[in-house]
């Protein structure tokens, strides 16, 4: 088998022409038919004016020989000029039924040597069953037979020859049926094949152009390269994971980091390698090889790429829901005590006998069992996380209502400024945004009022120059995060404070990748800088 050309790897798998298989076969024959009767005619002018034909064969007429010879010549040419128009069974049916006529007219004018000719005749019937069947093929094998017998009759009574003639007359007629009904029978198990063929090779390339549409599809790119590390394929996950739209190059033109990853591979099988970036601000990519069966003798190497980011979400996803399912029915069961010893707190400091000093302890419990309480919400509204409804929608209208609502039912004093420069379009879910951005506005000011006594912040819009992809930026004005804590800033259940539950940024973080955005902490000489971006708004999120 040969490996995919350069010019046929990406493109889906050409049709069936227009001509069906059985119209092509009829055509090649005819042109073989066509080819077989100007050798005939060549060999009947040889004969009749070359001298060694002449005294070869003793001809009686010699005019009349060279006449039909000329003649049968000119037509057999004029028929294969013509015959790449002859496409139905009336066209091979007028050519098969004029040759046996010219033929018959020759036996004519031999004075009825059938027994020689005649089997040229044999071979006009033969190919005139192979092109048309049925009952016209039946119709040429009579043509041909009372050709003959009327010949035969005609030298009988006219010229007064022997009778034997019926007879060679009659053998030829029973030969024209038989070589009919013979070949009719060939023919029609070479169609059944033909059909046969036909409908597997439909088959075929119906699943290639299914698999093809198939690896266009998936989400992990898919290269293949052969000997000298030239792509022969490449499907459009991996021509926009290495931001190439030539499909068709050599890999370390397309990507070095990949090539360098290959020899990597090359030299130890075993060896996993890093993910890389084929660009700045680009994806994360990780390749793995696998190397395919020998093709004629020649070796191919399969190449997956997987965006990191996508496989930490599936892994991800794994990981919440096996931790919503314990999580959920750890909750459940720790809730029903914390609501006893709740109210069971509650209805003691109801009484009126109770020291200062137990009030003071009633009133820990209580604090307490709220924030336990809190917890366990934040773990079921992990667990029960629906779907996200993606939408695109104006950034900048949706802020400045957000802003407004906000100051009026949850931080009606709060200083918040909106900084744009220009319309931004995105594209997520608006109830998990509205989730995302109060857990962000809320530790914002909450920090910044404990610094300057006034709850101020700042937010910002912008598009990325080098990808396009819009972004928020959450400004506060507070005392800022230690670098010690950075890196567990995102972890669940991780916090600072002595009321905290440690899930607010990890859960805001969890619905910016389900709409395929991010939240990442920036450098700031003030404060802290909350950045989501958001995934290009021409990008389909499913």
């Amino acid at each position: 088998m040969k490996p995919l050309t350069h010019n046929s790897a990406n493109r889906p798998p050409k049709e069936l022409p227009h001509l069906s298989i059985n119209q092509q076969r009829n055509r090649k024959l005819l042109s073989i038919y066509n080819g077989y009767r100007i050798l005939l005619a060549m060999l009947f002018l040889a004969a009749t004016f070359s001298d060694i034909g002449q005294q070869l064969i003793t001809f009686s007429h010699l005019g009349r020989f060279q006449a039909f010879s000329v003649s049968y010549a000119l037509v057999n040419i004029l028929i294969a000029m013509l015959s790449g128009k002859a496409s139905t069974r009336t066209h091979y049916f007028a050519i098969c039924c004029l040759d046996i006529l010219l033929l018959t007219l020759l036996i004519f004018l031999s004075g009825n040597k059938s027994a020689v000719l005649g089997n040229l005749i044999i071979i006009a019937v033969a190919a005139g069953n192979v092109l048309v069947t049925g009952r016209a093929g039946t119709l040429l094998a009579a043509i041909a037979t009372l050709g003959m017998l009327g010949t035969s009759l005609y030298f009988t009574l006219i010229r007064d020859t022997l009778v034997q003639g019926h007879i060679n007359a009659g053998v030829l007629g029973i030969l024209f049926f038989a070589t009919a009904f013979t070949m009719q029978t060939l023919a029609g198990r070479l169609r059944r094949s033909e059909q046969q063929q036909l409908e597997q090779m439909l088959q075929y390339q119906q699943l290639q152009q299914l698999n093809h549409s198939i690896i266009q599809r998936m989400r992990t790119g898919i290269l293949v390269i052969d000997d000298n590390s030239q792509i022969i394929m490449m499907n459009e996950a991996a021509a926009h994971l290495l931001d190439c739209p030539q499909k068709t190059a050599p890999l370390n033109l397309v990507s070095p980091e990949l090539n360098l990853r290959l020899q990597g591979w090359i030299e130890n099988p075993t060896l996993r390698g890093e993910p890389f970036q084929v660009r700045p601000n680009t994806a994360t990519i990780q390749a793995n090889f696998t190397e395919l069966e020998p093709m004629a003798d020649k070796r191919h190497l399969l190449i997956f790429l997987d965006d990191t980011v996508m496989l930490a979400q599936q892994a991800q996803q794994l990981k919440l829901a096996s931790l919503g399912r314990l999580t959920a029915s750890i909750a459940h069961e720790i809730r029903n005590p914390l609501g006893a010893i709740s109210h069971a707190a509650q209805l003691m400091q109801e009484s009126p006998d109770l020291p200062s000093a137990d009030l003071r302890l009633l009133e820990i419990i209580q604090n307490h069992s709220r924030r336990m309480n809190r917890i366990i919400e934040n773990v079921l509204q992990l667990s029960r996380r629906r779907a996200s409804l993606t939408e695109q929608f104006p950034l900048n209208q949706w802020l400045q209502r957000y802003i407004e609502e906000h100051k009026l039912t949850i931080y009606p004093d709060a200083d918040i400024e909106l900084d744009t420069q220009q319309e931004v379009e995105v594209r997520m879910d608006r109830d998990q945004f509205a989730q995302v951005m109060n857990n962000l506005c809320q530790n914002g000011l909450r920090y910044s009022e404990m610094k300057n006594g006034q709850a101020t912040l700042r937010l910002h819009t912008g598009v990325k120059e080098d990808s396009g992809h819009p972004y928020l930026d959450v400004v506060d004005q507070g005392p800022g995060i230690p670098a010690t804590i950075r890196e567990h800033l995102f972890e669940p259940f991780y916090t600072t404070e002595v009321n905290g539950t440690g899930l607010g940024l990890y859960l805001s973080r969890e619905l910016c990748e389900a709409n395929h955005a991010s939240l990442e902490l920036l450098e700031s000489d003030d404060g802290c800088r909350f950045r989501i971006t958001f995934a290009h708004p021409e990008k389909r999120i499913h």
